[in-house]
This record gives C-alpha cells, structure tokens and sequence, in this order.
C-alpha cells in the first residue's frame, strides 16, 4: 500500500497516492463517526459496546447495525487501495483497533511532536520558531470541526487548540526578544483566523505594528478588538489591554512640526457635531485634569453613568445588548455639547463628563438623552437609567 496521510485538522480527509476520501462524499453521518473516532484513538483497542453506545444506543439491533456499517466503511476504504479498509481497521478480542504499523503521517501526530519540541528544545530561538511555524501551518483549523460539539472530541479539540495557541505565544514572545515585529504581525494574522477572540495575540500585533510605527494600522486594530470584545464576545477588555491605548495607539508626535502645520492638525475634525467619544484610557486622562482644575478655578465638574437593563432592572441579552449600546452611543452624542466628553466603560454602561452645569440642568439633559433613546427606538424595550456624581467637592 502506498503512504497514507490523514488530515484531522480543519477538515478530515484520508489520502493514499493520489486517491483522497473526506466528508464531502456522500456517506452517512455514522460511518465518518465511526472512522474518525477509530483513529482518534489510534492505539486503543476499541471494544463493540464502546461504539454501539457511541453511535445505535437506540438500534434494535445495534450489534447487527455496527457490523453492517464497518463493512461498509471498509468498503469505502477499498476505494482508495484494494484490501485498504481491512488493513487500516483490524479486527481485536471484542472490538476493533487502528492498524498502528502501517506507514501513515497523522497531521494531529506531526502537529504535536514539533510543538513538544520546541517547548522543550534548548536550541536557539530562531530553530524553536521555525519549529512552530511548521506546526502552525499543519493547524489550519480545529480538531475534527464536524465532531467539535460531541462530548468524545470536546476534550481533544481543546487540548490542540491549547496546544497551537501555547506555540504561537512561545513564538510571539521570542519573536519581540529578538525584535522580528514583521514576522510577528505575520503570526498573528495567521494565528487570528484561527482563533480571532483572542486577547493576548492582539496584543501583540498591536504592540509589532507600534514598534514598526504604523500607529493607523495599530490604531484601526485596536478598536476593531475593543468592538469585538463588547459587541461579539460580550465581555470587558482587560484592563492590561486597555492600557494599550495610552501605551502604543496614542501618537504623541515626535518628530517637530511648524505652526501652521500644528493648526492644521489641531483643527482637524473640528465641525464634529456633538460630544467627543475616546477611548477609556483617554477618559481617565481626560478626568484626571478636569478633576484637578476644577478644584483649582472653581468649576463643577459632573460624572455620569448610563446603564442599560431590561425593563426590570436585569441583565439584557448580548446581542440586543450590543444594539442597544449602538443606538445610545448616537443619542448621547447629537445630546451633549462638543465640549463633553464620552467613553463606555463596561458591557452596559457609559461614562460621562459634563463641566459647567447645574446638577438641575444635568438631569435634564440625561432625561433628554432617555427621551431621544425611546422616540428614535420605539420597538427597543430597554431600560435607560442613569447616576450622576460631583466630582468638583
């Protein structure tokens, strides 16, 4: 028989020669079940019952059932090389096993041997790289994705998955000792269609597109991050990510520039209508000052919060959630003045800073804020409440 190759990751297909079988074929759901889960556990001798309660625990006749769908599996085999299917599956006392002497690369095999070498080798950075890089490319989705919801697979999709994202860390991390910020950024776009919810490999393409200085690019991603974490994932950023903003985004300008240019660029954008949205770093920044000059000049200064709830004061759904966030982003903006400032501070919450106002005429404006929610969202039922704090005393 000539060399097989089984692919396991991002799809399932079995190759030998130039012949190649996967799930696209027009087979039953059980029979890939079956094969899949055979090789799976490659090594193991597989008992009957084992399987019968995997896949016909609601036959008549599972035993019956189980034979006539191993033979057709077998079958199927066959079409890749004759007599393929009863050597790749053999037959074991009460059972079934994967036949672990032929000549086969499993990419879950290959996968998890360079990993386990560069996490254990004392060659130099540039090796252990290459030895992920190589791993990374066989990884071109998760474990058996069709199987990913059984509870047989759910352990061994992790266990990969932790593995891959392990790697691409270790290879990250090295990659900045050493300063390799292009390959970097080329890691973590690879690493991020695999898994596009992760925090930290954003965190590395932003802080590698900084030290490049592209400060746009880093910029863009950044709030594309910050978008999906409240709005797909429905959770808060970490505060360590948020740091980022006042860390790398910000563009503080080095270089000098002449006066007229340095108007230019302060009067950008400056027929903005309505209040000023930033980032919550930024708002920090931003309160910090106000605190401080308020109790020197005598201003007041207010904090408000706007929470969203359901009518009854719980939690709303993410995805009407993040609707609702959307919708009352716009309100708070075309309700305040150009001078106010804005941020979201959690899942359902935004801050706001508004100086120079009665704490009469705040409420007012935030019943205002309420008022335009409803009437520009009659079909939204969402609550909109609200906390306000002097922060000038």
């Amino acid at each position: 028989m000539n060399d097989i190759k089984i692919t396991m990751f991002g799809s399932f297909s079995i190759t030998v020669g130039d012949k190649t079988i996967d799930e696209t074929c027009r087979r039953s759901k059980n029979m890939w079940t079956l094969l899949e889960y055979i090789i799976t556990f490659r090594g193991k001798e597989i008992q009957q019952n084992e399987l019968i309660d995997l896949l016909y625990d609601d036959s008549s006749n599972p035993a019956s059932a189980l034979k006539t769908q191993l033979c057709r599996l077998r079958e199927v085999l066959d079409e890749l090389s004759l007599s393929c299917g009863k050597e790749m599956i053999v037959n074991c006392p009460g059972g079934y096993t994967w036949n672990t002497k032929l000549d086969c690369f499993i990419d879950a095999d290959e996968f998890e041997k360079l990993c386990n070498e560069a996490f254990h080798s004392n060659s130099d950075y540039r090796s252990r790289v290459d030895l992920i890089l190589r791993a990374a490319k066989l990884y071109k989705g998760d474990f058996l994705p069709s199987q990913s919801a059984e509870s047989w697979a759910v352990p061994v999709v992790s266990y990969y998955h932790s593995m891959y994202i392990k790697a691409i860390y270790l290879a990250l991390d090295l990659l900045f000792e050493h300063g390799e910020y292009a390959e970097a950024i080329s890691l973590c776009r690879s690493a991020l269609i695999i898994d596009q919810y992760d925090e930290y490999i954003y965190t590395m393409k932003i802080k590698a597109l900084s030290e490049q200085g592209d400060k746009k690019s880093a910029r863009d991603l950044y709030h594309r991050a910050v978008d999906i974490f409240y709005n797909k994932l429905g959770v808060n950023p970490s505060e360590e990510f948020l740091q980022l903003y006042k860390e790398t985004v910000y563009d503080c300008h080095d270089m000098a520039l002449d006066f007229d240019r340095i108007t230019t660029l302060l009067n950008e954008d400056s027929d903005v209508v309505g209040a000023f949205y930033c980032e919550y770093e930024f708002f920090k920044y931003i309160y910090k000052l106000e605190k401080k000059a308020s109790s020197r000049d005598g201003r007041t200064v207010h904090l408000c919060v706007l929470s969203v709830t359901d009518e009854n004061g719980g939690e709303l759904g993410s995805k009407k959630l993040s609707t609702v966030m959307d919708k009352l982003i716009d309100c708070i903006t075309f309700s305040l003045r150009s001078s106010d400032v804005f941020t979201r501070v959690s899942l359902s919450q935004y801050a706001v800073l508004i100086a120079s106002a009665t704490e009469e005429n705040i409420n007012m404006i935030m019943k205002r804020i309420t008022k335009r929610f409803r009437r520009d969202n009659p079909r939204i039922t969402a609550k909109i409440t609200y906390n306000l704090k002097n922060i000038s005393s």
